[in-house]
């Protein structure tokens, strides 16, 4: 190959790259100083997030405790029926900056569950316990929240960071009944 020619294209190769780069060569730009870097920006400045772990899961009732009293000599199977339409929505427990929808949809595909930002809580939704002779039935209806912990931290367009911060958001992810004796 022709010296003159290799010597050509490695000084065309330089140029695009520094033209590239805003008139700086590779070295440079990695040394800049960290803030913003005005409109040659290097990273897009938005928010990040990234699943901790999740915490204990919490059950949101919806209206009143029912009660079913088994005077009987025998157990007896009890039903409940849920008499109420509510929605459940996520609750947000520390600062969030991500969005909810964020969060879930993290949770989600690394936890692989089925939360939601809100859930319809359904009238006529039953529950069957057996409860033994001389006690007491007890049903709530709701909600089973899942307790998603994170971080989320800013990141400018110089590719500097925030110092992360922990998040956290209850989210519903099925209706159903909680029940107990007495």
């Amino acid at each position: 190959m022709n010296t003159n020619r290799t010597t050509g294209l490695m000084v065309t190769t330089a140029l695009v790259a520094a033209s590239l780069l805003g008139g700086a060569t590779a070295a440079q730009a990695a040394n800049d100083p960290a803030g913003d870097v005005g409109t040659s920006s290097l990273c897009d400045a938005r928010w990040h997030y990234k699943n901790t772990g999740l915490g204990q899961t919490r059950f949101k009732k919806v209206g009143h405790e029912k009660f079913a009293y088994n005077g009987t000599k025998s157990s007896a199977l009890v039903t409940f029926t849920s008499s109420s339409n509510r929605t459940i929505g996520s609750t947000i427990g520390s600062s969030l900056n991500v969005g909810v929808y964020a969060v879930i949809a993290s949770a989600n595909s690394e936890f692989h569950m089925d939360l939601h930002a809100s859930l319809e809580l359904q009238r006529g939704v039953e529950a069957e316990i057996k409860v033994p002779k001389k006690r007491t039935g007890v049903g709530q209806y709701g909600a089973y929240q899942a307790h998603i912990m994170g971080s989320e931290w800013y990141e400018n367009r110089s590719c500097t960071t925030s110092k992360r911060h922990k998040t956290s958001v209850y989210s519903p992810y099925r209706d159903g009944w909680k029940t107990w004796v007495e």
